[in-house]
């Protein structure tokens, strides 16, 4: 079996947030593409991208010391979660004073004030801070937001939204 890298998320919620379509079909995102003509034949050729490269010095076990201290700091963030601390992340959105207990209840409660037509804008400027957007493309964000009708995330930038959920309110604080 074989695996390839996806884009990293940073990249791809930057794309779905300006506009571009992101496809959520549980296959890898693949980047470095471009187009080729043969023949009258149209296809596309990957470049190897820097997460593929990275993924096969790993497969061969070769680790770069960052390499080596992001993992360690990934391990270390998953040992250490903290519900309470991801609920009070949450407290500024909260109409109810009902708290989750579960992590499952703290996964449906993001999904449910990202889904949110009410609080729209000021879950995607928080998602825009959070998922360290480029500032420079804040206000051309903000202006396709606007005219589009000014849906709530989940619907306005479908990928963008997953992983505010998952980054947000499942990570330690």
């Amino acid at each position: 079996m074989t695996a390839d890298a996806n884009v990293h998320h940073n990249t791809l919620c930057t794309a779905d947030l300006v506009g571009e379509a992101v496809e959520m079909k549980r296959l890898p995102v693949l980047g470095g593409g471009r187009s080729v003509e043969r023949e009258g034949k149209k296809g596309v050729i990957f470049d190897q991208s820097r997460e593929s490269k990275a993924l096969e010095r790993w497969r061969r076990g070769e680790f770069q010391d960052l390499e080596r201290d992001y993992a360690k700091a990934w391990r270390d963030a998953l040992g250490t979660s903290d519900l309470t601390r991801a609920v009070k992340a949450a407290e500024p959105f909260l109409k109810s004073t009902a708290r989750p207990k579960r992590l499952t209840e703290v996964k449906q409660l993001a999904d449910a004030i990202i889904a949110d037509a009410q609080q729209a804008e000021k879950v995607l400027g928080v998602a825009l801070a959070q998922l360290n957007i480029p500032y420079e493309l804040w206000a051309k964000i903000f202006d396709r937001w606007k005219s589009s009708g000014q849906l709530p995330l989940s619907a306005f930038a479908p990928y963008a939204a997953h992983v505010m959920s998952v980054d947000l309110f499942s990570r330690p604080r």
